[in-house]
């Protein structure tokens, strides 16, 4: 794989949600996935939320109240823990919704798997160049940053913007920059 293991983002994905399957409700929400560098490592963290279906506002969403982090390399777990908002330098009240999710009206189901996977797809391409701390991409990952960040923004839970912001903000600006 791009990222220098056998694991794409797609079997971290998978994996993150096995792995906190004893500690997270079937009905939480996993996040999308979120690179940070470790010391001589690239870590996977994800954070599940509560949900809560509504008929009329779709999935009503609380703060995130676990964190994972896996080893990119080898999906070993490394870390499961509780989190409060607070832990994120945010002010939400745990386990209070803070908005609902739902598909755009021009996204069907089928279309939000479509841009899911091109989007693990694009993960894995940039994640060497992440990883390696590269300020300058050339033309065709630069490209690819763009897309990701298109697409990302598109899929990504509108209400828990800044809990990613907060979490992934090294990747999230490395983006902004190589994309330039």
């Amino acid at each position: 794989m791009a990222n220098g293991s056998a694991l794409t983002i797609e079997s971290l994905f998978r994996i993150g949600r096995v792995r906190a399957s004893g500690a997270i409700p079937d009905e939480g929400r996993q996040s999308l996935p979120i690179p940070v560098r470790a010391p001589a490592a690239i870590h996977v963290l994800f954070f599940f939320c509560p949900t809560q279906l509504s008929p009329r506002e779709g999935a009503r969403i609380a703060p995130p109240n676990y964190l994972e982090r896996i080893d990119a390399a080898t999906g070993s777990l490394i870390e499961l823990r509780a989190v409060e908002p607070s832990d994120f330098g945010l002010r939400d009240a745990p386990n209070e919704p803070i908005g609902a999710i739902r598909l755009d009206d021009d996204m069907t189901p089928e279309r939000y798997l479509e841009l899911r996977t091109a989007l693990f797809g694009l993960y894995d391409r940039l994640l060497p160049h992440f990883a390696a701390g590269r300020a300058q991409l050339g033309d065709e990952s630069r490209n690819d940053a763009r897309e990701f960040q298109a697409i990302f923004a598109r899929l990504r839970e509108a209400p828990l913007a800044e809990y990613y912001t907060a979490i992934g903000a090294e990747f999230f600006g490395w983006l902004a920059t190589v994309s330039r």
